[in-house]
């Protein structure tokens, strides 16, 4: 449907709402959604492997913008 998103690509740290809450609330929204978080603070890409392993993948700052395709790709199974 045009109101579902498949992939959320957040940062972690953010301003207001961060985006392990932000992940959490989306996981809520839409069950099925696939999550690719980045942080350039391993610990706290820990917080966010407890949403759910199958649904979230990981990245460690700094990466190169090809590496974020390649985790977009992969959750979505592609």
């Amino acid at each position: 449907s045009a109101n579902t998103f498949d992939v959320l690509v957040s940062d972690v740290q953010m301003p207001g709402l961060d985006g392990v809450t932000l992940a959490g609330e989306a996981l809520a929204l839409h069950p099925g959604i696939r999550l690719v978080l980045m942080s350039a603070y391993a610990e706290v890409l820990d917080t966010a492997r407890s949403l759910g392993a199958g649904s979230v993948r990981l990245l460690t700052k700094p990466f190169p913008i090809e590496r974020v395709r390649a985790e977009v790709r992969a959750a979505l199974g592609a």
